[in-house]
C-alpha cells in the first residue's frame, strides 16, 4: 500500500509526458505542412 501512491504519481507523470510529446510531434508537424 505504501508503494501505490508513488506508483500512481510517477505513471501521471509518465501519462502527461507522453501526452506533451505527442501534442508537441502534432504542432511541428501542422508547422512543417502549412510552411
Amino acid at each position: 500500500y505504501f508503494g501505490r501512491p508513488v506508483m500512481g504519481s510517477m505513471w501521471r507523470t509518465l501519462v502527461i509526458a507522453g501526452c506533451d510529446e505527442f501534442l508537441f510531434n502534432l504542432s511541428v508537424l501542422c508547422v512543417m505542412k502549412f510552411r
